[in-house]
């Protein structure tokens, strides 16, 4: 059990604590299991298009599943759970359904807890960050010349990801008040990452997580090395409570040596630099775990040499002499990505205010460099778009969830949201991070607003309780 006590103003202490010893959804764990194991077995064998038919049609019988019991919190965490293989197979049928089975999440848990949803919107950022989501997507789909593709006009516009990031961040923000589920949640991720590891690496040559299977290419080194640094340091941070806890806390083990193996062979550095300032984060503010979290690293170190030893890190090597050559230019090191950094003054100067408009991206970008090409990096691409008015928004919800995420860690131990915020911050510097992992990420960092899932008990410095209850989403803790 997690606990921290603080000591108030008068004769009372305020004692802060989940009990991470809840039992383990197994049957939701093994769901998750039955959806991505065979699917990735036929990826394995060559036949893209067969497997991710295959996905669907399992997750979608699992999922209808929960909504016939009405268990949407199940279903969110089955959801959570693949999310991986789910980003994975959209490139190869079904693109679109990613939002869809998110909304549907949703909206199944207002019709069978109202009063849970009710309790979110009492999130004013959250629920500032929703709205703000969709209006950015509405304005791109009404911009957008486009609604014909796949079938499914309404969420083809461009920045309809944007949906997956805000609908994402929601469900673990649900799913906070209930930490076994998050916690079966995060374990089906570690799970998902080592079975698409397994699936992909036949086909993937020299960087684990893209493959090109017959005439398909499917997946990108970053979508596996996100969700394997989520694994890692979900493993690292309060010893492991938030993937795997009790007597099946040992699980960390093998989880963190997965993950590491898994982020590695990604060749990933977008992924690694995420890692890395998850570390800080957990290393600045878990003052008590900081000499558990050097243990666990230790043995990370002792795999990545055994990795390099064996030769299977040749090309994570390689990646990594990429960045620290000094016979290439910053724009080689950063695989273009600097070029963009160098033109956005000058496509920003030309609508500072209000920006470009959404979903005017890549025709930006294109009118100056002639390529055709979206910006990588969630900061350049909000300040493109739409200019100054949406740096400030996002920067105000980053640094509001900074400040908050260090209140949080410092008040009850818990360095996750502070984690999730430093590291989707992190995540926006090289990709928009605009998917459902990205939102798991940011997700995290809300649950540094409230202290859902933890009990909140008030005692006399002689031991007399005077309250104990779980804090419902939304709550606080007064002192």
């Amino acid at each position: 059990m997690l606990t921290r006590t603080l000591s108030s103003h008068d004769d009372r202490r305020v004692r802060l604590s989940y009990n991470s010893a809840g039992q383990m959804r197994w049957a939701l764990l093994a769901q998750m299991a039955a959806v991505v194991a065979p699917s990735m077995g036929l990826v394995a064998l060559g036949n893209a298009e067969l497997a991710a038919r295959c996905f669907f049609a399992l997750l979608g019988a699992v999922l209808g599943l929960r909504v016939l019991y009405k268990d949407p919190v199940g279903y969110a965490a089955i959801l959570i759970g693949v999310s991986p293989a789910l980003l994975l197979f959209r490139q190869v049928w079904l693109y679109s359904i990613v939002v869809l089975l998110f909304a549907a999440g949703l909206v199944l848990w207002f019709a069978i807890k109202p009063q849970e949803i009710a309790k979110l919107c009492k999130q004013y950022l959250l629920t500032a960050f929703v709205i703000l989501s969709f209006a950015y997507y509405w304005l791109s789909f009404m911009r957008s010349e486009d609604f014909s593709a796949l079938g499914i006009p309404i969420v083809i516009a461009p920045n309809s990801r944007m949906l997956e990031l805000s609908f994402g961040a929601a469900m673990i923000v649900l799913l906070g008040s209930r930490r076994s589920y998050l916690r079966v949640a995060m374990t089906g991720i570690a799970v998902t990452v080592l079975l698409t590891a397994l699936g992909l690496a036949p086909h993937s040559g020299a960087r684990l997580g893209q493959a090109e299977i017959g005439t398909t290419s499917m997946g990108n080194p970053i979508l596996i090395g996100l969700s394997s640094a989520l694994v890692v340091l979900m493993a690292l941070a309060n010893r492991g409570e938030g993937l795997v806890s009790g007597r099946m806390n040992f699980l960390r083990w093998p989880f963190l040596m997965i993950g590491t193996i898994v982020l590695v062979l990604s060749t990933s550095r977008g992924s690694w630099a995420v890692m890395l300032a998850g570390l800080a984060a957990m290393f600045a503010f878990a003052q008590r775990d900081r000499a558990r979290i050097a243990g666990a690293l230790t043995a990370v170190v002792a795999v990545i040499a055994l990795l390099a030893a064996s030769g299977l890190a040749d090309p994570a090597i390689e990646y990594l002499n990429r960045v620290t050559s000094s016979e290439r230019t910053l724009v080689q090191k950063t695989t273009g990505r600097f070029d963009q950094w160098q033109k956005f003054p000058e496509v920003f100067a030309k609508a500072p205010v209000w920006g470009h408009g959404p979903g005017s991206g890549n025709s930006a970008y294109e009118a100056i460099s002639g390529r055709n090409l979206s910006w990588h990096s969630l900061y350049l691409h909000i300040g493109v778009e739409t200019g100054l008015f949406g740096l400030f928004s996002l920067g105000t919800i980053l640094g509001v969830l900074l400040v908050r995420g260090i209140r949080h860690a410092r008040l009850t131990g818990e360095v996750g949201p502070l984690m999730g915020c430093v590291c989707f911050a992190t995540i926006g510097m090289s990709v928009t991070g605009f998917d459902a992992v990205s939102g798991i990420y940011l997700g995290y960092g809300f649950l540094g607003m409230n202290f859902a899932g933890m009990r909140v008990i008030r005692q006399r410095w002689r031991g007399t309780v005077v309250r104990m209850a779980p804090a419902p989403i939304g709550a606080a803790v007064s002192r």
